[in-house]
């Protein structure tokens, strides 16, 4: 028993004196979604679009206010440049300093994509990080250029088969009675997998949130078709 008060004695006087704190608890907020740490969005759009900045926006579930700074790591480029803003933008690697209120959300920081030598489509793959108070997040962003006008795009080598998307309705052609069409996401999760009961067109109602999708029809367990596909 003295031992389990000595201890909790000891507890109570780091907490006194400042040595244990409660660790600010910054996240990543994205159309009204709080983000899971390292989680992975996808932002598609055209070049005049992108460059006009796409918003992301930092939370902060403490009771103070956390100075903090966003720094970029980019894994994959295909001629887009993205540049970090927050009430002004820089091309480095790191914003200024900037203040996220306390129980409060930071709604100034946001990307500008521009667009060197894609004239129709690219991908940059970036990692964001915030810092400061105690506290880190990250999130993963796939920046998609494309100046094709489409709404919902489909590229790839289909193989015969034929492959769209549109009003949440996923439609595949060429397939027959067997096989196994499955839509995985760019983080490799399998968003759908569904079979095919028949020959001929097949319709599945999904409801894809935005972003890029490998659509692949599978027949014992092989790879016969695939294609890709971005739904904004």
């Amino acid at each position: 028993m003295l031992m389990k008060i000595g201890k909790i004695t000891t507890l109570l006087c780091l907490l006194a004196a400042g040595t244990l704190t409660s660790v600010a608890q910054l996240s990543w907020v994205y159309e009204g979604k709080t983000l899971s740490e390292g989680e992975t969005i996808t932002i598609a759009d055209n070049a005049d679009n992108l460059i006009k900045g796409k918003y992301i926006h930092i939370a902060n579930s403490s009771d103070d206010p956390i100075k903090a700074i966003v720094s970029k790591n980019e894994s994959h480029n295909d001629g887009l440049s993205p540049m970090m803003c927050t009430t002004s933008c820089w091309p480095g690697d790191k914003t200024p300093e900037f203040t996220v209120p306390a129980n409060g959300q930071y709604d100034e920081f946001h990307v500008m994509v521009i667009s060197a030598g894609a004239p129709e489509g690219g991908e940059a793959h970036v990692a964001f990080t915030v810092e400061g108070g105690g506290s880190s997040a990250t999130v993963n962003v796939v920046f998609v250029l494309d100046n094709t006008g489409g709404v919902n795009d489909v590229t790839g080598d289909g193989n015969g088969y034929g492959i769209a998307y549109a009003s949440n309705v996923l439609t595949v052609s060429g397939a027959s009675a067997g096989q196994i069409v499955r839509v995985v996401d760019i983080t490799g999760r399998v968003a759908a997998s569904m079979p095919v009961d028949g020959d001929g067109v097949q319709r599945f109602d999904l409801h894809l949130g935005r972003g890029i999708y490998l659509v692949a029809v599978q027949e014992a367990g092989r790879t016969v078709a695939v294609q890709k596909v971005i739904v904004r």
